[in-house]
Parts: C-alpha cells; sequence; structure tokens
C-alpha cells in the first residue's frame, strides 16, 4: 500500500521545501515526520508580475504564493 504522502516524500527527496499545516499556519518542515495525521506541501513558489504604468515606466511586484502580502516593489528601467 502507497504511504499517504508518498508523492511528497519523493519530490522532498528531490529538492521540494515542504510545509506543514499546524494549526492554521503553513511553516517550513526541515526534516518532515510524515505523520499520517498531518498536513504537508510543497512549498508554493512567490508570484512575480510586471505593470506598465506609462510608456518607459515598468514596475515589478512579487507576492507570497496565494497573494495575501506584497514582498517587494521595483521600478525597472
Amino acid at each position: 500500500m502507497k504511504h499517504k504522502h508518498a508523492d511528497l516524500i519523493h519530490a522532498w527527496a528531490d529538492g521540494a521545501q515542504i510545509e506543514r499545516k499546524i494549526y492554521s499556519e503553513w511553516l517550513i518542515c526541515i526534516k518532515p515526520d510524515w505523520d499520517v495525521l498531518g498536513e504537508y506541501r510543497i512549498k508554493p513558489q512567490d508570484i512575480t508580475e510586471m505593470w506598465t504604468i506609462k510608456e518607459n515606466i515598468l514596475v515589478k511586484a512579487i507576492w507570497n504564493a496565494d497573494k495575501t502580502k506584497l514582498i517587494s516593489v521595483e521600478l525597472v528601467k
């Protein structure tokens, strides 16, 4: 029988960052214990967006993966 977290275990072995849900917050696991009652996921990647404000102004915005927090904004020339 396949382990409940087998796909995540393989992804972790291949270098993916794993997070575990503790109460309602996702926390990075350095060495997951793969508890069958635990909830795990691959850490989502940040989202990068590029916006044109005017003809010659380009803005780069980086959000967290679920787009609830703006991490940085920079002016790109």
